[in-house]
């Protein structure tokens, strides 16, 4: 599990009383990749998160669809894969939630979770998530 805190680091680890894991995916959705994953984890009886870009939302929505039906949880990963970190500060609220929203309609469920392309982010990239519901 990955949550973020007050200094802008993030959890990522937790200790559990039983034996547990949390599968998480970026960067999809990608035709031949993501729907080939689909039916290995239904086999196995797990479920995933999948940080998606939507770069690759806008061009697979039909697939993001797919992860949802099968049960799949989503996460924000970006707008695009761009380094949060070197982006000025002032356009990253506009940025997150134009994502989430985005990715709130393409999905229609809501959406909770973010994960920073390439793990890089800065207090002012770690304020905007926050602010903008991530």
């Amino acid at each position: 599990m990955s949550a973020s805190l007050a200094d802008g680091s993030s959890v990522v680890s937790l200790r559990r009383p039983s034996t547990s894991f949390v599968l998480t995916y970026d960067d999809g959705p990608t035709p031949g990749v993501t729907d080939r994953r689909l039916p290995v984890r239904a086999a196995a009886g797990a479920t995933a998160t999948g940080f998606v870009l939507m770069t690759r939302v806008r061009a697979s929505p039909a697939l993001l669809r797919e992860v949802l039906a099968a049960g799949h949880e989503l996460g924000l990963h970006g707008v695009d894969h761009q380094n949060l970190t070197s982006l000025p500060p002032e356009v990253h609220l506009d940025r997150f939630r134009a994502g989430k929203d985005e990715l709130e309609d393409v999905a229609g469920v809501p959406i909770r979770w973010s994960r920073p392309p390439y793990g890089a982010q800065d207090l002012a990239s770690w304020r905007a998530a926050r602010d903008a519901g991530l």
